[in-house]
């Protein structure tokens, strides 16, 4: 993005008075030389919100201190609006007609047509109707569903009431019938022209940049069969190419380095009533190709947090095949209630909400579990199946030791032996990142386990350093045949720290000794020393043992009905999880791996 000018932004400072911006956003109220207003930012019953004149400035004296509520016009806007600076800068300029060029800013230049001129006519009437009488029942109904003041107005949220008020109020503004049509917000119909939206809740759609461009209307009746209804494509409006909430999202789907994706707008309004800001959803269509690459433009990673209910899961496992294939990493919620997350946070609070992310699945994680509900483990045929289904979503694996580890979860489920579900996945010979750098495995038969162990071997006879290295890392290697060949060389070094490998000859058989030959011989395997790399294996191997314990524990908690055990054991599961992620973090930076489970 193209860098604002300084003089720029202090020029536009300048000429915009600040009690004219916010006023154009909130009511504002005369208090001598200066202003006052309900602040927007928390739930206000006494006007909080200070403008000064003079100095400029905004403050709110009753808003915690955390949330920073004071600064200057573009920090208004900035919070307000949830845009970035230069966007701020932007929607000051146009609002004070300032001209000046932003060339290849963060949004294109925005064209208002009158069907935007529609639809934020159409946002502001419901928001009013909303709060008059005729509204009192839905805004009843919204505030049952936890919804408060402070959230009624971030989603913009309104009524259209009933008898084609929408209409006779916009077409009293002017426009065209024709254009009215166009935007969807009435229709014709046998009975003349009527609204589309009639007798329901309004939760406008806004586009990537905040301009309101359509809605999803819910009905309150329970015996309506259609209980949400969404705006048709539109000149301004393609319901495939956009995401409810990304305009509000988008920032903390940068910081956290994921998105949320949920099912409906409630579901996200869920999310951020339990304080997670960075959830997103498609709208009356299935999840498109469209919709995640622009959730790629601010993320690698999505979290599928779709109903716990069988069309939910069968809705997961769509969006994550789709998003593999677009080069998102997927985690999937671990949502076993068969509710929603909405339901969630209204039956159990936002705490159940926030461990069930906390436990979150990898997408192999969610494979074992869904297909193994989908296939009757105890028919030959059915087992077979399944297992051909989990392997061909572990050969997508990158990581050589993620598969290894799938691979003998696999085993412990359908029995199995580990051997033949290797043969099963491996299709082509078997590629291993090591430091960035690509080594092709000596054979297919070994696996991402048995390399790493090879691998600690020969680093440990190539450099007496890279004992205090091993030392250091505290690992215990899975063969217990390795961990004595391991001893054998430290112990070597201790009599003679010019390690020869001919020492060990008399503490081995032959077929031992040919062994540790092998591996030492073994150019497939880095032939140089390299404590960065040794790590980086020990990490590997941490991390395989912890994803087995975890699996352990998450099988248990399944079966348990004790929810006193059930929540200790979810701790141990969730201080597990954690301790993978700082392993992760410490192998991306050792050997710029990927840092993800």
């Amino acid at each position: 993005m193209t860098r604002i000018p300084i003089d720029v932004i202090n020029d536009i400072k300048r000429r915009a008075r600040i009690e004219d911006v916010i006023g154009s956003f909130i009511p504002i109220i005369k208090q001598g030389v200066n202003y006052v207003a309900y602040c927007p930012f928390h739930d206000d019953h006494d006007p909080s919100l200070h403008i000064s004149v003079d100095k400029q400035i905004f403050k709110c004296f009753s808003c915690p201190a955390e949330n920073k509520t004071a600064g200057d016009v573009f920090s208004f806007v900035m919070k307000y609006k949830k845009v970035s600076y230069p966007e701020a800068v932007k929607i000051v300029a146009e609002m004070i007609g300032y001209k000046y060029e932003f060339a290849n800013s963060y949004e294109e230049k925005f064209t208002e047509t009158v069907y935007h001129k529609i639809i934020s006519d159409t946002v502001i009437f419901c928001q009013n109707e909303l709060n008059s009488a005729s509204g009192l029942t839905y805004k009843e109904y919204l505030n049952k569903r936890n919804l408060n003041k402070e959230l009624l107005r971030k989603y913009a949220i309104g009524y259209n009431p009933p008898n084609d008020k929408v209409y006779y109020f916009l077409h009293k503004k002017g426009y065209q019938d024709s254009d009215l049509i166009e935007a969807n917000v009435v229709r014709l119909t046998e009975n003349g022209i009527r609204d589309t939206f009639y007798d329901r809740i309004m939760i406008p759609i806004f586009d990537e940049n905040s301009h309101p461009i359509a809605f999803t209307a819910r009905s309150i009746d329970k015996n309506n069969p259609s209980k949400y209804i969404n705006s048709a494509d539109t000149p301004i409006y393609h319901k495939s190419d956009v995401l409810y909430n990304l305009n509000f999202a988008k920032q903390s789907i940068k910081e956290n380095k994921i998105a949320i994706l949920a099912e409906g707008p409630m579901d996200v309004i869920a999310f951020d009533r339990a304080g997670i800001n960075n959830a997103v959803c498609s709208l009356g269509t299935n999840l498109t190709d469209k919709q995640l690459s622009l959730l790629k433009k601010y993320t690698k990673s999505i979290l599928l947090a779709f109903d716990g209910d069988a069309a939910g899961q069968a809705a997961i496992l769509r969006a994550g095949k789709m998003a593999e294939k677009i080069g998102l990493e997927i985690r999937v919620i671990n949502n076993k209630t068969g509710l929603d997350p909405d339901e969630v946070v209204n039956k159990y609070g936002a705490g159940e909400l926030k461990a069930m992310l906390e436990h979150s699945l990898t997408w192999i994680d969610f494979i074992l579990d869904y297909y193994k509900r989908q296939y009757d483990l105890n028919n030959y045929s059915a087992k077979k199946e399944y297992v051909a289904k989990v392997c061909a979503e572990i050969n997508k694996c990158d990581d050589e030791l993620d598969k290894d580890v799938y691979l003998r979860m696999l085993s412990e489920i359908t029995g199995f032996s580990y051997d033949i579900l290797r043969r099963e996945k491996v299709g082509a010979p078997t590629i291993v990142k090591v430091n960035n750098r690509f080594e092709h495995a000596a054979s297919q038969s070994l696996n991402g386990l048995e390399i790493a162990q090879r691998t600690i071997l020969k680093q440990l006879m190539l450099s007496a350093a890279n004992v205090g290295v091993f030392q250091d890392e505290m690992v215990e290697l899975p063969d217990e045949k390795y961990n004595r060949y391991i001893t054998l060389i430290i112990n070597s070094y201790f009599q003679n720290p010019q390690f020869k490998i001919s020492s060990l000859a008399q503490d081995m058989d032959d077929q031992q000794y040919g062994m540790l030959l092998g591996i030492l011989a073994d150019k497939s395997i880095v032939d140089s020393a390299n404590a960065d790399l040794l790590r980086d294996c020990c990490i590997k191997l941490k991390i395989a043992s912890l994803q087995k314990e975890k699996e352990k524990i998450n099988q248990e908690i399944i079966k348990l009905n004790d929810g006193h055990l059930k929540a200790k054991l979810s701790l141990n599961y969730i201080n597990i999880q954690k301790e993978i992620k700082k392993l992760k973090e410490k192998l991306s930076t050792v050997t710029g791996g990927k840092n993800s489970d």
